[in-house]
């Protein structure tokens, strides 16, 4: 399981760091995980996390740790 999630997590990463930098908007990210579900949530949460660690704000791991919390349930 672990090794699932971290390759989730990297790929996710990869990803997002990409397009992260295009929108950039974190107020329509927060808007979106209010009612995100399944994998957009964990989407969301990973886009989130990218960009408060790309602005080096250590919310981010509060994201990861809420990322993490929802893969362990699923």
């Amino acid at each position: 399981m672990k090794k699932l999630f971290f390759f989730f997590l990297f790929t996710i990463f990869s990803v997002t760091a990409f397009f992260s930098q295009k929108t950039g908007n974190i107020d329509s990210l927060l808007n979106v995980l209010k009612t995100a579900k399944d994998s957009s949530r964990a989407s969301t949460l990973v886009a989130t996390a990218s960009y408060y660690a790309q602005n080096g704000n250590e919310e981010a791991l509060s994201y990861i740790d809420e990322l993490k919390k929802y893969v362990d349930n699923k």
